[in-house]
């Protein structure tokens, strides 16, 4: 609603009065699915997009199931200096069940994103994990996995059930021309995605992680599209052991193996 004063008497001078009514910031979602490697599961998210009316966006989300839980929370820059770049901080923590081994990691992380042009994004990240991982009782799942091969548990000495503090620099680029996030029916989306992790005082979490990740949406017909994708991951252990703890592994076994 607006009230300009001195229009209609055509003043040269004109006051104009507007009454805004600002949108609700705020939203929550709940969710609970059912997945055949997770059985029942339920998911939070909570979400203020103008914390204290200062135009930051404040985050928390989580989820519970059998195997997994997490939870985190951020705090969004969506402006910082004013330019197109969004500065994030986030503190999560998760834990994770395996038939075979378990883990928990809890730490920090900050990073950036930057959008260029209408379709590609850029990120970059760093991140400390305190994280513990064990393998569950008679298991001869692998503890360590070699370059090149796998190594029983019964051949490798075993690593003390104690932290391991790790340091990771993860930089990004996606690249999304998709008509829909939810629903595509056309379009094309591509990531590229690299992981450079440092384990504080152990070289066991030294290795670098690489992800690609392209799909391909073609609708011929009305109710029907056509999607395609592909991945590819790899990851490659470096310093002077040249191991990797089983938990950092793309494939560890379980229903979703590669």
């Amino acid at each position: 609603k607006y009230k300009p004063f001195g229009l209609s008497e055509q003043r040269d001078t004109v006051t104009l009065f507007v009454d805004i009514d600002e949108k609700k910031s705020y939203s929550m979602d709940i969710g609970v699915g059912f997945a055949s490697n997770e059985d029942v599961f339920a998911k939070i998210k909570a979400t203020n997009l103008n914390l204290a009316g200062l135009n930051k966006n404040l985050v928390f989300d989580g989820k519970v199931s059998i195997n997994e839980q997490w939870a985190g929370i951020s705090f969004i820059e969506p402006d910082l200096w004013e330019k197109p770049i969004s500065a994030f901080i986030n503190l999560s923590g998760k834990r994770v069940i395996e038939e075979k081994y378990s883990y928990w990691s809890l730490g920090p992380s900050i990073g950036l994103q930057r959008k260029i042009g209408k379709n590609i994004f850029t990120n970059i990240s760093t991140t400390y994990e305190l994280r513990k991982s064990f393998d569950v009782k008679n298991s001869s799942t692998p503890v360590l996995f070699k370059r090149g091969f796998f190594s029983d548990s019964s051949q490798v000495q075993e690593e003390k059930d104690i932290p391991r503090n790790i340091l990771k620099f993860s930089p990004s680029i996606n690249y999304d021309t998709r008509d829909s996030f939810t629903r595509p029916q056309k379009g094309v989306y591509s990531a590229i995605n690299l992981t450079i992790s440092k384990g504080l005082g152990k070289s066991n979490d030294d290795f670098i992680k690489s992800k690609f990740d392209f799909r391909f949406y073609l609708t011929p017909l009305k109710n029907l599209t056509i999607a395609v994708r592909n991945q590819f991951w790899h990851i490659t252990a470096y310093g002077e052991i040249y191991t990797l703890p089983v938990d950092q592994l793309f494939s560890v076994g379980g229903p979703l193996t590669v």
